[in-house]
């Protein structure tokens, strides 16, 4: 028998791996696992029947084995309060309140206890009432999320203790919630939380555009706006992963060393952008514009295009959308696209998993590296979208529970 303390009170290993709290608190209780000497929170183990499994799954969320002498555990009560980011109004993110929840409405989704979520443009849009999806308030915002399963639910293959990330339309930012299982993507072991959390909207847009919508090919040419951003460094990557020759436009030096740091072959400054890709490449020299900006670039994107030559829309972060003269498509044989991944995916749900799969058989073939993260406190969602807002981010800003 092993027993583990707890503030005001014990649980203990009561033989054949039992797990028992004195007050009954068996069904509904966390177990959270601190790296001893560091004191940070680095798991959170909801609901399991057997402590042998928590400690587990805790443990394996660095891919280890169970080593009992090596950690403090500690049971949280059934009364202890939840947290989670609210939208309560439209003035940004002064009115965006992290507040007490109740737990998720058993709706038969599965359960997840959150460690980290993504916080993207969207996100800041929804803050101001200005995201095409419109949701009474007030609502908890946040598109994905990574975490660890609560309870087994095996008629969908999900254990409890097991690293996944979800991928929503909104209701990540909690710290525990509820999914449909086909919006439940398992985790690899080696791809941390945080990661996790930065990988399933905008790496899974990425795929959606460049390979279902644009149809590219390997040895096209790629050119990103935005390319330091959460979207234009997920494009980068995922176009050098496809065999891709990959070109980022971004707003300053410091953002063009990013670009390249993250895969581009070529990196440019958005002032005379046009200019500086016919240099390095020719003119009318590329096959795919992926745009998730908007504003003045449409015109000079569609010049840039080679015959045959595709423009992919993903967004308009510079706030103005663009329109198009279609003799000029017609002249060059070319297209514009538009790629909205959140109303494909509720519309071919299969989707999410077979994109997920070969964004994994990209990653296992050391062909796509990690997301380069910006973490924040999970409860500091108000700094992180004010980064976003202006203009701080390089890469992909998530909240987590390890910060």
């Amino acid at each position: 028998m092993r027993t583990f303390g707890e503030k005001g009170g014990a649980w203990r290993c009561a033989g054949q791996d039992s797990l028992s709290f004195p007050h009954g608190y068996h069904e509904r209780r966390a177990v959270a696992a601190y790296v001893p000497g560091r004191g940070s929170l680095r798991a959170r183990v909801v609901g399991l029947r057997r402590c042998s499994v928590c400690l587990d799954a805790v443990v394996s969320s660095w891919g280890g084995s169970p080593v009992w002498q090596d950690w403090v555990v500690a049971a949280e009560s059934k009364g202890a309060a939840l947290f989670a980011h609210m939208i309560s109004g439209f003035a940004g993110p002064d009115d965006v309140d992290w507040t007490e929840a109740e737990e998720p409405a058993d709706d038969g989704g599965v359960v997840i206890d959150v460690i980290a979520a993504g916080v993207s443009f969207a996100d800041l849009l929804q803050t101001t009432g200005a995201y095409q999806m419109k949701m009474p308030l007030p609502y908890v915002p946040g598109m994905e999320a990574a975490g660890v399963v609560r309870f087994d639910r095996p008629e969908f293959g999900l254990g409890a203790g097991q690293r996944v990330a979800v991928l929503l339309s909104y209701g990540c930012w909690q710290e525990v919630l509820s999914a449909p299982p086909e919006r439940i993507l398992s985790l690899p072991d080696d791809l941390g939380f945080e990661a996790a959390a930065a990988t399933p909207l905008n790496y899974l847009t990425g795929l959606f555009a460049l390979v279902t919508r644009a149809q590219a090919r390997a040895g096209e040419t790629l050119l990103v706006h935005g390319g330091a951003g959460g979207v234009g460094t997920a494009a980068i990557q995922l176009g050098h992963a496809l065999g891709l020759r990959t070109m980022a436009v971004v707003g300053d030096e410091a953002k063009r060393a990013f670009a390249l740091r993250c895969g581009a072959d070529h990196a440019v400054l958005h002032g005379g952008w046009l200019a500086a890709v016919h240099d390095l490449v020719g003119e009318r020299a590329v096959d795919i514009v992926l745009d998730p900006v908007g504003g003045d670039r449409m015109t000079d994107s569609l010049r840039s295009l080679a015959l045959e030559g595709r423009l992919v829309v993903v967004g308009f972060a510079a706030g103005e959308i663009p329109t198009v003269k279609v003799n000029r498509l017609l002249l060059a044989n070319t297209a514009v696209i538009g790629a909205a991944s959140r109303e494909f995916f509720e519309q071919h749900p299969a989707s999410v998993a077979d994109l997920w799969g070969r964004l994994i058989d990209l990653r296992q073939a050391a062909l796509l590296p990690d997301p380069p993260v910006q973490a924040y406190p999970f409860a500091d969602a108000r700094s992180a979208l004010r980064a976003i807002a202006q203009r701080k981010v390089r890469g992909k800003v998530v909240l987590s529970r390890e910060v």
